[in-house]
């Protein structure tokens, strides 16, 4: 497909993934549709599961880091009585073991994840070690030396407990970085048993649903004015952050990637807490970029990480 490059498209696009897909095809479409080179995924979904995928558009693809670190929500379902060496259905069988236990003690399964944990990530995953991939080294029939990190499980409910205890499904929110394939490999550990991953879908990344994304089909089939109708503002999808304005005199500051002092903003600073991440805007409610306020007694400022211009 010929297309005319476009440089001054620009904002986040709520895609929804379909399974067998990667999420970088999914980039490799929208380059295409829309007729521009900068486009960016902001967390990879495996190609065998579904469901929200965000895409940076342009001068979007800057925030990225900064969309990555939001919560996110899953339906999954877990398959007991059987763990895998890459933790889901894909894999070959490594762990088998019968797995008996009643409904009240799935649900108090569950329930004993919530909060923080240590949680070991995957050999196959997209994680990286000395620039090489983890599921490079898998291939190869190398062992890694994995450690474990923390991770926070904030809600998660048991959706249908109909075929236990072969298998259920459950929904979860959880924080960046929390893979829920290793979440199903440790419940089956926690109860002595073995278990493994089955259907996976994001419904739910920060303040976006799935139910606000749009099919790849559904892109192809509209005009360039439609597809760029779709895109959602920066700042919408950085939700989670709090704002800050430059007034009238800061406006020149901020804009020229100055550090911005009380006397040049609208808020209070006493509000913020020492390298609290913001959404900066000038005095008009235009969106600027992300800064991180700083307090170094006796002064406090906003210093500016990433700006659109």
């Amino acid at each position: 497909m010929n297309c005319v490059i476009k440089t001054d498209i620009m904002g986040v696009l709520p895609i929804y993934k379909p399974k067998g897909m990667t999420s970088h095809d999914v980039v490799n479409i929208i380059r295409k549709l829309y007729g521009m080179r900068k486009v960016g995924h902001t967390g990879t979904l495996d190609p065998n599961a579904e469901g929200l995928l965000l895409l940076c558009l342009g001068r979007a693809t800057k925030f990225i880091q900064y969309m990555e670190k939001t919560d996110k929500t899953y339906l999954a379902e877990i398959i007991f009585g059987k763990e895998t060496d890459t933790e889901d259905l894909t894999g070959q069988v490594v762990v088998e073991k019968q797995c008996l236990f009643s409904t009240d003690q799935y649900q108090k399964l569950l329930k004993s994840f919530i909060g923080q944990y240590d949680q070991k990530p995957p050999i196959y995953s997209a994680l990286k070690l000395n620039g090489r991939k983890y599921y490079d080294y898998a291939r190869e029939g190398k062992v890694l030396d994995i450690q474990s990190r923390s991770v926070s499980i904030y809600m998660i409910q048991s959706i249908d407990e109909s075929q236990l205890p072969e298998r259920a499904s459950f929904l979860v929110q959880c924080s960046r970085g929390t893979y829920i394939r290793s979440l199903c490999r440790d419940m089956g550990r926690r109860i002595n048993s073995a278990a493994c991953m089955g259907m996976l879908m994001r419904k739910k990344i920060g303040n976006i649903k799935i139910e606000d994304s749009f099919y790849l089909e559904t892109l192809n089939e509209m005009s360039m004015q439609d597809r760029i109708d779709c895109l959602l503002k920066i700042e919408d999808v950085l939700g989670n952050y709090q704002c800050v304005s430059s007034n009238e005199r800061g406006d020149h500051f901020i804009l020229n990637g100055c550090f911005l002092y009380q006397w040049n903003a609208k808020e209070d600073f006493e509000q913020f807490k020492n390298l609290q991440i913001l959404k900066i805007y000038d005095s008009g409610g235009h969106f600027l970029g992300i800064g991180q306020f700083q307090r170094v007694c006796p002064d406090a400022y906003v210093k500016p990480l990433k700006l659109l211009t």
